[in-house]
């Protein structure tokens, strides 16, 4: 509950750099991804990443998360980034995006580590978002994102 906290505490403003409530809500995303890792773990080969109980989504809901803005919101809302392809075209998209998993010590682009949270609680991955264009004589020049209204 130490992210609904910091959440319901700043109201929706940026989470200043070097600030306690930045330190906690960083600590806290890490501990979070640890302690549903070991919880898969524990339970052993049998349960997929994707099967986490409505259990767990209940005592999780609502679960508050950073954007790379350093503002938090609901988790659901976020857009992960999974791929470093789209780092570069990062700020053409209009979508919210989870902070850089780095920052709390977790790995970047590890679609294992966004699987460990219950599906309902899930940032969408932005690979299945977008619509890559190509063109001959270039690289790629656009890409579609209107695959979700945010």
């Amino acid at each position: 509950r130490v992210l609904e906290n910091i959440f319901y505490k700043r109201e929706g403003t940026e989470l200043l750099p070097g600030s306690c409530d930045l330190n906690y809500a960083l600590q806290a995303t890490q501990h979070l991804f640890k302690l549903l890792k070991k919880r898969l773990l524990q339970k052993g080969t049998k349960e997929s990443p994707t099967s986490c109980s409505t259990a767990l989504t209940s005592v999780l809901q609502p679960l508050y998360l950073l954007n790379q803005k350093k503002i938090l919101q609901k988790s659901e809302d976020l857009v992960f980034l999974d791929s470093i392809k789209f780092k570069q075209y990062i700020n053409s998209f209009s979508y919210s995006f989870l902070i850089d998993l780095q920052k709390c010590r977790l790995s970047r682009f590890c679609n294992k580590t966004i699987d460990f949270l219950p599906e309902p609680l899930r940032p969408k991955i932005l690979s299945a978002l977008v619509d890559w264009q190509m063109k001959e004589d270039t690289k790629i020049k656009s890409v579609s994102k209107e695959h979700l209204k945010m």
